[in-house]
Formats: C-alpha cells, sequence, structure tokens
C-alpha cells in the first residue's frame, strides 16, 4: 500500500502541493548577496585606505619589524572586513534589501563603523598638526565611543525593526542596541565622574556597566542559540556571512597578539 512513498517518483502522487510546501523541500541558494567583483574590489581599497593613517604610525614607531608586522596585521584585517562591510551596506541600500542582510554581514558592517570611528579620531591620538592639550588618547578614545555609539544604534535600530532572520537573531540585535546604548551612555557619564566624583554619577556608571554586562551575556546566550537554529534548519548562508561569524570568533585572538607587540618593549625590563 505504501509503494508510492518509497518510489523516486512519489511527488508527482501530489500534482497539487503548494509552490510554498514544494520550495520547503528544496534548499534556497546560499548566495542571496551577490556582490560583483568591482563593487568589491572598491571597497576593499577603500577600507585599506582608512586604515593608512594607522599604518605610517606604526612605521614610524620605535619597534622592531616583527612587531610592527604584528602591529600592522590587525589593520589589514579590519581594512578587509571594514570594505565587505561597506559593499554590503552599499548594496542592500541600492537594492532595497536590507532586511535581508544576515547577523555575519551585521559583523562587517559593525567592522566598517569601527574603523570609521579610528579614522574620525585619528587626529586626537597626537598625530604632526594635530596636536591637543589634553592626553590625545583620551580624547581619541572618547570621540571614537561616540561615533561608534552613534552609527552603531542607528544600525541595529534598523535592523531589529526591519530584519527577516529568526527570532533568536533578532534578540541579538536587540541586545546589541542595549549594549551600545549603555557603553555610550558611560561615555558622558565617565566624564562627570572624573570632573566631580558626585555618589549619584557613580551610582550611574555602575548601573550602566551592570546593563551593559546583563545585555552582553544575553547577546552571547542569543548568538549561539541563533547558530544552533541555523544548524538544525539547515538555514542557508553565504561566504560574507560565515566571514563575519569567523572575525567574531578570530578578533579576541588578533587583539591578544596585537596587544603582547604592541608592549614589546616592557619583557626585557
Amino acid at each position: 500500500m505504501n509503494d508510492s512513498l518509497d518510489t523516486p517518483d512519489a511527488d508527482e502522487s501530489k500534482p497539487f502541493r503548494s509552490p510554498q510546501e514544494e520550495l520547503s523541500h528544496h534548499a534556497a541558494p546560499a548566495d542571496k548577496f551577490v556582490l560583483g567583483p568591482l563593487l568589491v574590489g572598491l571597497s576593499l581599497v577603500v577600507g585599506e585606505l582608512m586604515q593608512i593613517p594607522f599604518f605610517n604610525m606604526i612605521a614610524e614607531g620605535d619597534r622592531s619589524l616583527a612587531a610592527k608586522v604584528f602591529l600592522l596585521f590587525p589593520h589589514l584585517v579590519a581594512g578587509v572586513i571594514a570594505g565587505l562591510g561597506l559593499a554590503l551596506l552599499f548594496q542592500a541600500i541600492y537594492r532595497r534589501r536590507f532586511s535581508e542582510l544576515m547577523p555575519g554581514h551585521w559583523r562587517l558592517v559593525v567592522g566598517l563603523i569601527w574603523v570609521v570611528s579610528d579614522l574620525v579620531a585619528s587626529p586626537w591620538y597626537g598625530e604632526p598638526g594635530f596636536t591637543v592639550g589634553i592626553s590625545s588618547f583620551f580624547m581619541a578614545n572618547i570621540i571614537g565611543q561616540l561615533v561608534v555609539g552613534f552609527f552603531a544604534l542607528l544600525f541595529f535600530g534598523l535592523v531589529a525593526y526591519w530584519t527577516k532572520e529568526s527570532k533568536s537573531w533578532r534578540i541579538v540585535a536587540c541586545f546589541m542596541l542595549v549594549v551600545v546604548a549603555a557603553i555610550t551612555l558611560q561615555v558622558p557619564v565617565s566624564l562627570r565622574v572624573a570632573q566631580a566624583d558626585a555618589a549619584p554619577m557613580r551610582l550611574l556608571a555602575v548601573f550602566l556597566s551592570g546593563i551593559h554586562l546583563f545585555a552582553s551575556l544575553g547577546t552571547l546566550v542569543a548568538f549561539f542559540a541563533g547558530l544552533y537554529l541555523d544548524y538544525n534548519r539547515q538555514t542557508p548562508r553565504d561566504v560574507y556571512h560565515w566571514i563575519g561569524i569567523a572575525y567574531i570568533f578570530a578578533l579576541p585572538v588578533i587583539d591578544i597578539l596585537s596587544q603582547a607587540f604592541l608592549y614589546e618593549g616592557s619583557w626585557n625590563r
């Protein structure tokens, strides 16, 4: 009685199957965002050009050749990530497909935001012609965080509202919105605490730190839940998504190595 179910032509016994049911049996193409080689090439060039101020600072520094290479490497990677993020963001806006950006794409766009913020803040790192009266590193950090905060809030707000991703990934976007808001608000609060160590400001700083920690943990849980559900559902993803996901895991290692060579001068003390 069940022969028809065991034969290759079993589908022909259901001539009135809906198109949606048929599509569910076949995975959609993984390469949703097809970026032309010209767009990718130009975007990568722009990404690396934005790293030139940092290339110059590292090259002119008083460090060994090995240290300079390891310090240049994170910036080379950041330029690639920013270039891919720029290409994806341009394509998403130009083709009106912002809601189709994948979670890995989000990380690439955030990489672009970080590079832009570093570029905006670079004059305050004490480069020739841009020396300021107060701590240049402190000023650069403040400006960089504010720029990241503004654009990241805008980006994750739009993602949380428009994304077509599953509930887990939407929760990731919402938690990231809270994380970015907490970090951004900590900037003026920290300045206020530094200027006048008032109890209310210190309490507010502790509160924002708690919100930051809670939202970061929530992001982590939702992130791994999203990866697990993607695996179970065999959700089709493109190569740019996986580059973004891989960068999330690789970034801590890159940072540790670069920090080790940044302070190489203290090894022999």
